[in-house]
């Protein structure tokens, strides 16, 4: 898959090449960067289809979150529905690649996504976090109006704490976020190119702490009370100590590899049909009922997807085509058949005459009446 922007895989080298020049860019291009003794942060581009071992999966303690490697991405998939798979107050509930390092001062890092929030309250960012798993959270998310930079510290016991900063951004911006430590002071920066003097700030918080984690996160929260929570997929094209995509090799992807559709289920009413299905990679989707109606599961890509088609006839058997497309244009369809229950609506009887009638005489036996009208079903069983 051709990308628009430089990336950070170069082609035809060993990883170990790559992280060298990845080092010796830094040092080129980053004289805003941290003074001073550094912590030993190793970057990955993600480019198997398996995790490489530089980071290794945290997923979600609420369930259900999921990992997948395209060969050009690492994807943090969050389901949608109730759960909140974010780090927040009650810890960190996002799925995310976590690196173990020791804390030697200051740090620069940068997450470049392939992925963009659209949805309110979809998020991506990263966390840095200390042995009693207190953290800094700082992301890009959709407020659903709006991309936002936030960043603060959401485990402190002071509340004003949590969201230190929580500013307007714009839509490309959430392709690459920067994190910049020097002593205590944190700042967040975002960019649309990652290009070396093009990122701006969003703010800072102060915090004294010892690392001892950092991580990548992809996750969602509830956009308000009783609605649902938005799925999302963070794709991750890089992470690790900053570097320019300029600095490096440009190349043209591949991604190979046809998405697959999985663990459908099916809720099934006398009009409706209520789905949900995974899919192996991220991907956009449609659902149809053949003949019938159809929707769009999602319009960005991600593995977890649902939603529920109306209008259907009752005691009817139907057939569900669910079609997905993954970033490099790869595509699977699966059909899954399904039959509506019976009318829930009751028949209509219409009397003629009205429903007061008079038969026979007084004192004189009828043994049946012959009551005329109509009986009709609005579902056509009848």
């Amino acid at each position: 898959m051709s990308r628009s922007r430089p990336q950070f895989r170069p082609a035809r080298r060993s990883f170990s090449a790559f992280m060298a020049l990845v080092v010796m860019a830094a040092l080129l291009v980053l004289p805003a960067s941290p003074a001073g003794a550094a912590t030993a942060v190793t970057g990955d581009t993600f480019s198997s289809t398996t995790n490489g071992g530089t980071f290794t999966e945290v997923p979600s303690p609420l369930g259900g979150s999921s990992f997948s490697y395209t060969g050009t991405a690492a994807a943090l998939n969050a389901p949608g529905g109730a759960g909140e798979y974010e780090p927040w107050v009650d810890g960190n509930h996002a799925p995310t690649l976590s690196q173990a390092v020791t804390d030697a001062g200051d740090l620069d890092l940068v997450a470049a996504f392939d992925s963009t929030p659209v949805e309110r309250f979809q998020l991506q960012g990263i966390i840095i976090s200390d042995a009693s798993n207190n953290f800094l959270r700082f992301d890009v998310h959709h407020d659903g109006t709006q991309m936002r930079c936030l960043g603060g510290e959401p485990t402190s016991s002071n509340s004003a704490d949590h969201v230190a900063f929580d500013v307007a951004v714009s839509t490309g911006s959430a392709a690459f976020l920067r994190v910049v430590r020097t002593g205590n002071t944190f700042e967040a920066f975002v960019s649309e190119t990652g290009l070396a003097g093009s990122y701006t700030s969003c703010g800072s918080l102060t915090k004294a702490m010892t690392i001892t984690n950092v991580g990548v996160f992809g996750g969602n929260a509830r956009p308000a009370s009783g609605q649902a929570v938005p799925a999302y997929s963070a794709l991750v094209d890089y992470f690790g100590p900053f570097v320019a995509p300029d600095s490096l090799p440009s190349q043209t992807e591949s991604d190979v590899t046809n998405p697959s559709i999985s663990n459908e289920s099916l809720a099934v009413s006398n009009t409706a049909v209520t789905f949900n299905f995974e899919v192996s990679e991220p991907a956009t989707g449609t659902a149809q009922v053949l003949s019938h109606g159809s929707v769009v599961t999602s319009t960005i890509p991600v593995a977890f997807h649902g939603g529920t088609i109306t209008g259907l006839p009752a005691d009817t058997n139907l057939t569900l085509r669910l079609n997905v497309t993954d970033t490099a244009g790869l595509t699977d369809t699966k059909d899954v058949a399904f039959k509506t229950s019976g009318s829930a609506t009751a028949p209509v009887i219409e009397v003629f005459y009205g429903p007061q009638q008079t038969f026979g005489s007084p004192g004189t036996t009828q043994r049946w009446v012959n009551i005329v009208g109509n009986v009709s079903d609005p579902q056509d069983n009848l």
